[in-house]
């Protein structure tokens, strides 16, 4: 997909290139692999999220970024208070804005626009049970 198409709407928008569910340290997590290159400290990304969303994702799966097809390492997606984002959150067009945080040695894409900073809504069913 052509990222420079969105730029007129986000001058910093980054179009998800695959959404895969990959095993990481034991732990299978919801990877989204945005286009090669460099992501600074405090660097704000719109990523918009291209694909659909396996349906071997669960609800509690951990989030992370991968950058240029690289899953070693990812770099995972945390809410405002620094808790780990699950797939719950991820809608498949959905945008979302992110900054690089690569303070204190580690590195990680940190939400901060949005519902994501309220605490989660647990999943329902359907019929809802009585």
């Amino acid at each position: 997909m052509n990222n420079n198409c969105y730029r007129f709407l986000w001058p910093n928008a980054v179009i998800s290139d695959s959404v895969t569910v990959v095993t990481v340290g034991g732990v299978n997590t919801l990877v989204i692999d945005v286009p090669a290159a460099v992501y600074r400290n405090r660097d704000v990304l719109e990523l918009i999220v291209a694909q659909a969303i396996p349906a071997t994702a669960t609800v509690s799966m951990p989030v992370a970024i991968s950058i240029g097809g690289v899953t070693d390492p990812v770099y995972p997606v945390v809410k405002c208070g620094g808790e780990q984002v699950t797939a719950q959150r991820i809608k498949t067009r959905g945008v979302y804005r992110l900054v690089a945080n690569t303070a204190n040695g580690g590195a990680n894409f940190k939400l901060v626009a949005g519902p994501f900073c309220a605490p989660a809504v647990p999943a329902g069913t359907i019929p809802a049970t009585a």
